[in-house]
């Protein structure tokens, strides 16, 4: 159970440095700092592989169970 947390908070992590990046901000600092940031989570999400790969491919399982529940058969 810990380490399906640790994987999505790390997982979240990368997602919000993404987010950040995408940001132009004014400040020289505010700019070396967030790819600072961006890089320590990228870091964190490479050192922790398997368990991230284990945690993506039972998101997977269940958007598509989600899906085939929705989905109109024909």
């Amino acid at each position: 159970m810990a380490k399906h947390i640790k994987s999505r908070l790390i997982i979240i992590n990368w997602l919000l440095s993404l987010l950040l990046l995408t940001y132009n901000g004014g400040s020289l600092i505010l700019t070396l700092f967030v790819s600072a940031y961006f890089s320590f989570a990228s870091w964190l999400l490479l050192h922790n592989k398997e368990n991230i790969i284990t945690e993506v491919k039972e998101m997977d399982g269940k958007i598509d169970r989600l899906i085939a529940k929705f989905t109109i058969n024909n």
